[in-house]
């Protein structure tokens, strides 16, 4: 019910990106940088990414972002949507708590009835492709594609 916030400083990979889709606001800094390197690890999405990635970003973007999974800025993810502002490395914190400072401050049943609006009509369709997401991250993570991706990575 409450309203979700996440501060990034540094890389979000993987599901540390997929993750802030689902927050109300992001603060990142500017030496931040995001990636969603699933298909090059041998799986796809996860985290109801495939529902809200093309939402926020058209379909092509998101195609972009997911099917090469090339790292790209705090600006390139301020423009999609995926940020809600962008300080220097060392405002970072006090800005994102001076902005919860100032819901903390709202009526609370203004807050949380907004954001429950704002939810409401992805709800069941998001847990939907969370579930058909978690199906098949499974099955791709138990082939040997997958395997020997992620072996290599640990052997580096």
């Amino acid at each position: 019910d409450k309203p979700l916030v996440a501060v990034v400083n540094g890389l979000a990979v993987g599901i540390g990106t997929t993750m802030l889709l689902h927050c109300d606001l992001v603060y990142a800094s500017k030496s931040s940088n995001f990636s969603l390197p699933f298909v090059h690890l041998g799986l796809c999405v996860e985290a109801g990414a495939s529902f809200l990635l093309p939402r926020l970003c058209g379909h092509q973007k998101a195609a972009e972002l997911t099917l090469l999974g090339k790292p790209f800025s705090v600006d390139a993810a301020e423009s999609i949507g995926l940020i809600t502002e962008i300080t220097s490395d060392d405002e970072l914190m006090d800005v994102a708590f001076n902005r919860c400072k100032n819901i903390v401050g709202l009526p609370v049943d203004a807050v949380q009835t907004t954001r429950s609006l704002l939810k409401a009509p992805l709800k069941s369709e998001l847990k939907q492709a969370i579930k058909q997401e978690s199906e098949q991250f499974i099955r791709l993570l138990n082939q040997d594609d997958a395997r020997q991706i992620l072996q290599q990575f640990l052997n580096r």
